[in-house]
């Protein structure tokens, strides 16, 4: 699937009834350690898919419903986070603007791709929007935070440096565009596949921080760079979670060296605990090829051409 780029899919479109919910994709991911709560200290430079999106109609309502709909709906569990949003700030107040929503389920559900934190933080997005009495009264953040690791990220929507166990995000400005494709083989992951991916880890697993774990540092070496440069920062820092992913889920070394052997791709990587990875090309029309030529060799799997902001 080769689609247009959506630059500013993360907030409302014009009429204010939709609002989209772009994938998340890990560049780099470092687990730091395990902490006493079962929780992970990580460091990751998180960016997202233009043209990858969930879509989250909205119509004015006095009572929040959600139906679903899109190719990857039927996978979705009952805990949608986009209800549990809904169900949190309905808590925190009780003058709460609601809406009638239908989700349209567009990203690969359980893939990496971090699609429910996403949705979650559309709803949040929304919600504020919709309620802006609650400007002081509320901390956004502080909610996305309670909802899960990803959704304090997904609720920017932008570039961004994420730390801590997912609470701590600093944008990453003027970041430039990566042209990339994503790849999932569109196996059913094994149940429990992102606890026995991080189970695989070791309890007492401990990374040295990135090079650039001092803030300051990062976002100087990563803001208004040249392309050259943030590749040459990625070529230095991996992600941690992809040798126990491919151990957990064997597709995932096919689906990388499909990506590496597509001709051009700089570099191929695993996005989050997977399944899905990523390569990133020298330019859009290397990464429309790359994705046409393995869309041809597998014709089963989900591949996209992108670019990454």
């Amino acid at each position: 699937m080769i689609g247009s780029p959506i630059r500013e899919h993360h907030g409302p479109d014009s009429t204010g009834s939709v609002y989209y919910a772009r994938a998340k994709v890990n560049l780099t991911l470092k687990i730091l350690g395990r902490r006493e709560d079962g929780l992970h200290e990580l460091e990751s430079i998180v960016v997202f898919a233009s043209n990858v999106c969930d879509r989250l109609l909205i119509s004015p309502s006095k009572h929040a419903s959600l139906e679903t709909s899109g190719p990857f709906a039927p996978m979705l569990g009952e805990d949608n986070l986009v209800l549990r949003a809904l169900e949190k700030v309905s808590t925190l107040e009780n003058d709460v603007r609601l809406a009638a929503m239908v989700l349209e389920k567009n990203i690969p559900v359980a893939a990496g791709l971090g699609g429910g934190s996403a949705d979650a933080g559309a709803a949040l997005r929304m919600l504020a929007d919709l309620n802006p009495h609650l400007l002081d009264s509320v901390d956004w953040r502080e909610v996305a935070v309670s909802l899960g690791a990803d959704v304090p990220v997904c609720l920017e929507s932008r570039a961004a440096f994420m730390r801590g166990i997912g609470e701590q995000v600093t944008r990453i400005d003027n970041m430039p565009f990566l042209f990339a494709v994503l790849v999932n083989a569109q196996e059913p992951p094994p149940l429990g596949k992102t606890a026995r991916v991080f189970a695989m880890l070791g309890a007492a697993q401990l990374n040295e921080p990135m090079a650039y774990s001092d803030k300051p540092a990062l976002l100087a070496a990563l803001s208004n760079a040249s392309r050259e440069t943030v590749m040459r920062h990625l070529g230095g820092h991996e992600n941690d979670l992809e040798a126990p992913a491919m151990e957990v889920m064997p597709e995932i070394a096919k689906v990388k060296r499909a990506l590496e052997q597509s001709g051009g791709c700089q570099l191929a990587r695993l996005s989050g605990a997977g399944p899905t990875c990523f390569g990133l090309y020298p330019s859009k029309a290397e990464a429309e090829n790359a994705c046409a030529k393995i869309q041809k060799a597998e014709p089963s799997w989900w591949v996209v051409a992108t670019e990454f902001v």
